[in-house]
């Protein structure tokens, strides 16, 4: 190949040599013409075209055959000039690896949270409907994922009925299909996994709509979502892979569930999670037509929704044509949801005898290309956030090497001037110079992409919650490689342009002759830029490291109102389908009693809502001859307790008494007594709604409306007691007003306060729960304090992520620190020597030395102050317990920086103590 190579140059030199003999004659005739001699006319010919073999290189590299040949000597050079300094490129590697390496993980995780599609068929063509409405919503029934707004009492929310549906199926203008599904339920007890299931029914054409193909066997056709059809199911790939083992035969083995058996028949492909939120996959995906054989084991909801159109409990997507809007899909099935809603209202409970007319709802219409987006939406501000903060560490990384770069070139001025000298144009050095910069950055961005499958997995784990339907899938596809690829191209950009611009530019002679003093003016002035940049890129990030993990701290020592420790929690499932409602009291009394009974265990008690487990239940509060204001927020929040549920959590009463067995009695003996319900209510409640008067005797009812008033005189609850304020939902949300009523049969959560370490005593509980009442199902054994960790896990993972790179940020900062000193100390040697020998003493040296590194740092920390003041207002909203310019954190970030600092810079200004002033005087 280099014979053949040698031979192409050369012919080709050939002939470019005779075209510019043919032009010289050519401009000689004319200067001959003119009146010159033969020998003037030649050397004005020759001064006028210039250095011939200059002209034919150039005209050579703008060859295509010449620019490849040339970019691969550039190659080669760039790599021989990386090689010779291993120390130098092994550390360009490893951060611009780390730089680009965690913006590529973290945009991995945004790809799929925040930007990728399902992974259907059309995906731009799928549409999402939702509602909103007034307070007095039409169909008045039950309504799963509603939201409310706690002054205006405004509805709205995504879940329809399944006459709504039925009703969008008959208009076909504007879609070509409707599909339905219903949201997450666990299947408890299935294919003998306890709690280990998660389920969600469909309408038959769920997959065929959104044009799902399956991995195995064949998904649903329309005729096994009729009653007479078959039972079957469809699993996922996850549980494929989890419970089968990949195992071909799984197809028509049979999965039991509640009452029924059904038949499996298809497996979902792999890459295909649903259209529930972000991360929820459904083990089992069943017929809507399947729901009202599963008795207790599916939403009980759903076994009527057919029958009651005032029941709203299905999510409702569809196909719109390609030549169809989303305005013209909403205008085209306004229509029918209002009929739909109507009708429910009508035929619902609610009706009777209302006062005032229902609020018509609208319909919305949406892009359904991500399925539901409301776990999406709720993480993308924390997406954000890290995009930034990794974003700064690869400008830091970027300024960090741009520096070292300028002090390369700086060296190597004397090889560049003679190049320009022998007639090298500075457009050619220039791009020899960024093909080896670019060269640096490739290789960065390679071992990034490495580092990025191991980052991205670590940056998931803040977002996953501990539950086996959870499943996020984030792969390094075309975007996330488009995305690397541009980031080193702007990096490669960013990173060596400069430097190879700056070092044609330089007195050739001085540079010739190099005096073995570098250039101090503009390089230094460059030099001291960047690292006042990075300095104060670092502090920012250190200020926003020291908030997320002093917030933190605050979450762990928040008072949450009761003892968290030593308290166990598990969900127990009285299976009500096989056991009369009214035996479920005296079933859980049993139960608490035997687990009493079980070494280490001290009391035994159950609620119907885990505290500090984000499960809510949120009615209006009515207080007869109380005045309503405008704006007020009437919301509250309802728990119902076994009667011991203060004593074992370590809530104390303030006044009144406790509830008790014969409160609980009462209460399930129906709404017929004309004597008032007993509730107990917290400190908040007693402070908002009866101000200065004692609370016990003064009654209250539940409204559905903030903007209702009145209730029937059965319906009113009597206040008992008030007990302690204590967290609810969450460690982080301010303690809100709580009602507390007697238990209420369902599935509840069993509490147990122990002696000992709780997780120890799980086996003997169950074991002794199931020897006394095998069919109370008892799953998800965790405990309180876990249970609390897990309220803030995200912002535990985000404070530890945060303060990894806000270190890794500071450890670029002083490592761009302590190569700057030393390029200055070693450029400055005859300075030092002659202040030495002229008296001065070493400490001068090195105070001297230390007094540019600390002004270089303070005023970084100048610049990065202004910019956190501005910037850490942006993250009020994720910090708990402190303001975003906390003195404390600020002043923490302050010494951190300058320590290290410090340190950073005390070995070069040490190394300039220990000059010999002999030897530098003779340096020159």
């Amino acid at each position: 190949m280099n014979w053949l190579r040698f031979l192409r140059r050369k012919k080709w030199d050939a002939e470019r040599a005779r075209e510019l003999d043919s032009y010289m004659e050519i401009e000689a005739s004319e200067n001959i013409s003119r009146g010159m001699s033969s020998d003037d006319a030649k050397f004005a010919a020759l001064r006028k075209l210039g250095n011939q073999t200059l002209i034919r290189e150039e005209i050579y590299h703008m060859n295509s055959i010449g620019f490849l040949e040339s970019l691969w000597q550039d190659l080669r050079h760039g790599a021989r000039i990386l090689l010779r300094s291993p120390g130098f490129t092994v550390v360009a590697i490893l951060s611009l690896a780390l730089g680009i390496g965690a913006n590529t993980a973290i945009f991995s995780v945004a790809n799929e949270v925040l930007f990728k599609s399902l992974p259907v068929k059309n995906p731009e063509q799928l549409v999402l409907f939702r509602w909103s409405s007034g307070p007095k919503l039409m169909g008045g029934g039950f309504r799963p994922g509603v939201s409310i707004d706690p002054v205006t009492g405004a509805t709205a929310g995504k879940s329809f009925s399944f006459l709504t549906y039925e009703r969008f199926r008959e208009q076909t203008r504007t879609l070509s299909d409707v599909f339905a599904f219903t949201g997450m339920f666990s299947a408890d007890g299935a294919d003998g996994q306890p709690g280990h299931l998660s389920g969600q029914f469909v309408s038959g054409n769920y997959f065929s709509a959104l044009g799902v193909t399956p991995a195995l066997g064949r998904l649903f056709a329309g005729g096994d979502d009729t009653e007479s059809a078959n039972l079957v199911v469809v699993i996922s790939h996850r549980y494929w892979e989890r419970r089968y083992g990949l195992d071909p035969a799984v197809i028509g083995k049979a999965i039991p569930l509640g009452n029924l058996s059904l038949t499996i028949i298809g497996v979902t492909p792999a890459e295909f999670l649903g259209t529930q939120q972000l991360g929820v996959s459904a083990d089992l995906t069943i017929p809507l037509a399947a729901a009202p054989g599963l008795g207790n084991s599916g939403p009980k909801f759903l076994s009527k929704m057919k029958e009651q159109p005032w029941i709203w409990a299905v999510m409702v997507m569809g196909r719109k044509r390609p030549s169809s809007s989303f305005d013209q899909v909403r205008a085209d099935l306004q229509a029918a949801f209002f009929s739909a809603a109507l009708q429910g209202w009508n035929e619902g409970p609610r009706s009777k005898g209302a006062k005032e007319p229902p609020d018509a709802p609208r319909l919305e219409v949406v892009a359904g290309n991500q399925g539901l987006t409301e776990s999406r939406e709720a993480l993308s501000r924390s997406i954000v956030t890290m995009m930034v903060i990794v974003g700064i560490v690869l400008l830091i990384v970027c300024s960090n090497l741009a520096n070292l770069l300028l002090a390369r070139t700086t060296v190597r001025r004397r090889e560049i001037a003679v190049r320009i000298a022998l007639g090298g144009s500075r457009a050619r050095l220039v791009r020899q110079l960024l093909t080896e910069n670019v060269l640096l950055v490739v290789l960065g961005a390679s071992v990034g992409a490495l580092f990025a499958f191991w980052g991205k997995d670590l940056y998931l784990s803040w977002i996953q919650v501990t539950n086996l339907s959870f499943a996020i899938q984030s792969r390094l596809d075309l975007r996330v490689l488009g995305f690397t690829i541009a980031v080193a191209v702007v990096t490669g950009v960013l990173v060596g342009l400069a430097p190879a611009l700056r070092a044609t530019r330089m007195d050739l002679s001085a540079a010739i002759k190099d005096s073995g003093r570098a250039p101090q003016g503009s390089r230094a002035l460059a030099g001291k830029a960047l690292l006042i940049a990075q300095v104060a890129m670092s502090f920012v990030l250190l200020i926003a490291a020291g908030l997320f993990t002093r917030t933190v701290l605050n979450l762990e020592h928040a008072d949450v109102g009761f003892n968290i420790q030593n308290l166990l929690l598990f969900n127990a499932d009285p299976q009500l389908n096989r056991h009369p409602r009214a035996e479920v009291p005296s079933r859980y009394q049993l139960a608490m009693e035997r687990i009493q009974s079980v070494p280490g265990v001290q009391m035994a008690t159950a609620s119907g809502l885990p505290l500090l487990s984000g499960d809510i239940a949120m009615p209006f509060l009515w207080v007869p001859g109380r005045v309503r204001q405008a704006d007020e927020d009437s919301t509250v929040f309802l728990q119902y307790v076994w009667p011991n549920f203060f004593e074992t959590m370590g809530m104390p009463m303030m006044l009144g008494r406790t509830l008790t067995i014969q409160d609980t009695q009462r209460w399930l003996a129906g709404r017929a007594q004309s004597r008032p319900y007993t509730a107990v209510i917290n400190e908040s409640l007693a402070r908002k709604y009866f101000p200065g008067v004692n609370p016990i005797g003064q009654r209250f009812c539940e409204m559905k409306s903030p903007t209702s008033s009145g209730c029937p005189e059965n319906e009113l609850a009597e206040i008992v007691g008030v007990v302690r304020d204590a967290k609810f939902t969450t460690v982080r949300q301010e303690i809100p007003p709580t009602i507390f009523y007697p238990f209420s049969p369902s599935p509840v959560t069993f509490e147990v306060r122990t002696k000992t370490d709780p997780m120890r005593l799980v086996a003997l509980i169950r074991g002794t729960v199931n020897e006394s009442d095998p069919d109370l199902l008892l799953s998800e054994f965790r405990t309180q304090s876990a249970q609390a960790e897990l309220t803030y896990a995200r912002e535990r993972h985000f404070a530890w992520l945060s303060s990894l790179f806000g270190l890794l940020a500071l450890t670029l900062a002083c490592i761009g620190l302590y190569g700057l000193l030393a390029y200055s100390v070693a450029n400055r040697t005859k300075e030092f020597g002659l202040r030495m020998a002229l008296g001065a003493q070493r400490g001068n040296v090195l105070q001297l030395v230390m007094r540019e590194s600390l002004g270089l740092v303070i005023a970084g920390i100048v610049v990065g102050l202004a910019v956190a003041f501005a910037g850490t207002r942006l993250i009020s909203s994720m910090l708990y317990g402190l303001a975003p310019n906390d003195p404390a954190t600020i002043a923490l970030a302050v010494a951190l920086m300058l320590i290290v600092s410090s340190l950073a810079g005390f070995l070069p200004a040490r190394r300039a103590t220990k000059v010999d002033p002999m030897v530098a005087l003779r340096h020159e």
